[in-house]
């Protein structure tokens, strides 16, 4: 089956998959337990999260049914002193700024950004783009009037342009139109779930046909008491065993149900229209509709059930309270073995886990951590371990009173040799407070990168910005508004061409300028001093330089 395809299909039961409703129907055997203690897991962490992040959830749930407006105005600057100094051009950053203004009603599918950016002094105004449903407005700094344009119209350009290429071979440069089947209105589907009832019964559904796929008898119940932590814990231990047979029947169910219900097809068919206007399924690819992923659904299950495979899975659970907290699960066939483990306390102020997923002879990957919400205060402290070669780090310190949340998040990426931390590679800071008054929002961020030590602040990113409540978005502009659906290909290409050449004129301007700095670039020389140097910066900021490559660096740029 197609991985881009396969992936939805896995978003698909991870997103439906969970949920209060799909556990409720569990009573107490042992595989009743099982899953009843597998969702109520999820769903506990899940629930934790919305409380502790209420106001960004109501903000963006609010942002789905009403209009809101926004505006953010952005600036990067580069620390000259740092090594990133000499790759990039500082004092055009260091004097530009970027200002968004939006308008958006995702209910009624209408989004629009106005754009003003100063760029090393010099101000570039009049940025405009707007979706309305099907209609698309731009207005760009040197074009002359607006132009509007449907995805209708496009549609229609693009299969002129196919015809013409099948006809005689060659499409004149132009108004190219490269992509099929244009739907504007994807674009405000993107990430929306389906409505909390329909959302309800997918979960039933599926976790139904899960259920009754599996036999009482591959469900096995005990108590141990086990140590998480430290802490003692009287646990009830559930093993379930899934042999070839099993996992089979499994499998062949859920693709079944995948395919045969109008729900999970409607769901699917709005996924794989995202994935292909996001171009993460492209033309090459063989599923293209939902006929055609029902089509290798069809030859999936056949292979299942033609197949002599021999896998087996074996997952061990502790459960206190509906909670599991310790687990290990084992997956294998002829060739293969992976490993899954876990240790998860759930405190009345946060969690404290562990897991680790790896084969049976190769280094785990580790994900270990704590975090602590008191109401007003967090404080989390997670490490993800890539074998025993790197660990990411990630610290949160967060306040959250009188409706203002104050954090920083703290990223780190650390190389280790024989079990002991060497010179990171910096790190990536996010500081901000964001207020939340009623419908309105303002926050002040910043984005610090850290290359060449902890506080060196070597790019800075800062921004501000408001968000509230707006009665409705502006209606579709009507001044000096050009009309590109009532002109024919061989128009809108000409039109086009003349209104795009200032913007094509000042990007080859631009790439000759670039040849010409490249070519400059050559003849530049630097003293055995300034090279020394150089070599010390690169060192600090985690980038050792051997006595070989400092040779060779002399040769070309040493002066003579």
């Amino acid at each position: 089956m197609n991985k881009k395809i396969g992936a939805i299909l896995l978003a698909l039961i991870v997103v439906v998959g969970g949920g209060a409703a799909a556990y409720a129907m569990f009573g107490g055997s042992a595989k009743q337990q099982y899953f009843k203690s597998e969702f109520n897991t999820v769903n506990t962490m899940w629930g934790d999260m919305k409380t502790r992040y209420a106001p960004e959830f109501d903000l963006y749930e609010q942002s789905l049914k009403h209009p809101y407006e926004s505006s953010t105005t952005m600036s990067l600057k580069v620390n000259p002193e740092s090594p990133l100094g000499m790759f990039l051009p500082v004092d055009q950053i260091n004097g530009s700024s970027v200002t968004l203004d939006t308008q958006s009603d995702m209910k009624n599918e209408v989004i629009q950004a106005n754009v003003d950016a100063n760029i090393a002094g010099h101000e570039v105004n009049d940025m405009f783009v707007r979706l309305a449903s099907h209609d698309a407005f731009l207005h760009l700094p040197f074009m002359k009037e607006m132009i509007t344009v449907s995805d209708d119209t496009l549609n229609k350009f693009s299969k002129e342009e196919r015809e013409r290429e099948a006809k005689d071979g060659t499409v004149e440069d132009g108004f190219s139109v490269a992509m099929e089947d244009i739907d504007f209105t994807e674009f405000f589907q993107q990430g929306q779930l389906p409505e909390e009832k329909e959302l309800k019964e997918m979960q039933g559904k599926m976790m139904k046909t899960l259920y009754d796929a599996l036999d009482d008898e591959s469900f096995v119940e005990s108590k141990e008491t086990v140590d998480v932590f430290g802490e003692s814990v009287d646990a009830k231990k559930i093993v379930m065993t899934l042999g070839p047979d099993d996992l089979k029947k499994v499998s062949i169910a859920m693709l079944e149900l995948i395919r045969d219900d109008k729900q999970f097809q409607t769901f699917i068919d709005v996924q794989l229209k995202q994935a292909i206007a996001m171009n993460e399924v492209d033309a090459e690819d063989d599923v293209q509709s939902v006929d055609d992923l029902n089509g290798q659904i069809d030859e999936a299950i056949k292979d299942i059930e033609a197949s002599d495979f021999k896998g087996k899975l074996v997952s061990n659970v502790w459960i206190d309270k509906n909670f599991i907290v310790q687990r290990e699960l084992v997956m294998e066939d002829e060739e293969t073995k992976v490993i899954v483990n876990g240790s998860h306390l759930r405190g009345k102020q946060g969690h404290q886990f562990a897991y680790s997923v790896g084969s049976a002879d190769g280094e785990p990957l580790a994900l270990e951590g704590k975090t602590n919400w008191d109401g007003t205060k967090t404080d989390d402290t997670i490490e993800l371990r890539i074998g025993s070669d790197f660990v990411v780090g990630y610290v949160a310190d967060e306040t959250f009173k009188d409706h203002v949340r104050d954090y920083t998040y703290t990223f780190t990426a650390t190389p280790m040799e024989d079990g002991k931390a060497v010179d990171g590679l910096g790190s990536l800071v996010f500081t901000g407070s964001n207020s939340y008054k009623g419908d309105d929002v303002t926050s002040d961020q910043k984005i610090v990168l850290n290359v060449s030590g902890n506080n060196s602040q070597d790019v800075v990113l800062e921004s501000k910005g408001t968000s509230s409540k707006l009665k409705a978005v502006d209606a579709n502009p009507t001044d000096n508004v050009k009309n590109i659906n009532d002109m024919s290909y061989d128009e809108a290409t000409a039109y086009m061409e003349e209104t795009f050449a200032p913007l094509l004129e000042m990007l080859e301007s631009f790439g000759g300028s670039m040849d010409m700095d490249m070519g400059e670039m050559e003849d530049v020389t630097m003293t055995e001093e300034e090279l020394l140097q150089l070599r010390a910066d690169l060192e600090e900021a985690g980038i050792p330089v051997s006595d070989e490559e400092f040779e060779e660096m002399k040769q070309e740029m040493l002066a003579q």
